[in-house]
Formats: C-alpha cells, sequence, structure tokens
C-alpha cells in the first residue's frame, strides 16, 4: 500500500502578495516567507520552528536566513520571537484567514 503524504500549502492573502512586489522583496526572503507560510494556522501564525530547519528546507545558508528574517520584519511582513536555542515562533501580518478579502 502506497503511503499518503500530506502537502502542505502556503496560503498569502493578495495584500501581502501586493506588499511584497511594492517592497521588492529579495528571493531568499520569499523562499523564507513561502516556507513558514506552509505551516501557518489559521491566524498566520507559526509555532516551534527550528532556523537549522528551515535552512534545510530552503536551501538558505544561515547567513542568509538571517538576512531575509530581518529584510521582512523590516518591511513589516512579519513579526518573530526567537528563544535561547533557535526555535522560532513567526506570524505573517494582514495574513489571518479570519480576515475579509481575497486570499490567494
Amino acid at each position: 500500500m502506497a503511503d499518503i503524504q500530506t502537502v502542505s500549502m502556503a496560503i498569502i492573502r493578495k495584500s501581502v502578495i501586493d506588499n511584497l512586489i511594492k517592497q521588492n522583496v529579495s528571493n531568499p526572503a520569499l523562499k523564507l516567507l513561502l516556507h513558514i507560510a506552509s505551516n501557518q494556522d489559521s491566524s498566520g501564525n507559526i509555532v516551534g520552528i527550528h532556523n537549522k530547519d528551515i535552512c534545510d528546507a530552503t536551501g538558505l545558508c544561515i547567513q542568509s536566513f538571517y538576512n531575509a528574517l530581518y529584510e521582512l520584519r523590516f518591511k513589516q511582513i512579519i513579526e518573530y520571537a526567537q528563544d535561547h536555542r533557535g526555535i522560532y515562533e513567526f506570524t505573517i501580518l494582514n495574513n489571518s484567514m479570519s480576515q475579509k478579502g481575497e486570499i490567494l
């Protein structure tokens, strides 16, 4: 019997996409955003992801990860918190599925 795999989908609101285009977000930042978006809950929150796991999944080196992280925060696309073990909690701003508006 074949294994059934779960496919995660990155759901990002049109307003967030428009903001990414307007702010000319870099490719590493897009990789990071798409990865965390594929792990978000309906409020746009992502809990308990280690930076090494993100780097392994996206192919980003650790410095590119940090550059992308700071870029997304500076451009007010995400907020995040990190504990002492490198575990991150993210929120994609304005990406809650409970908000009215177009979802891509």
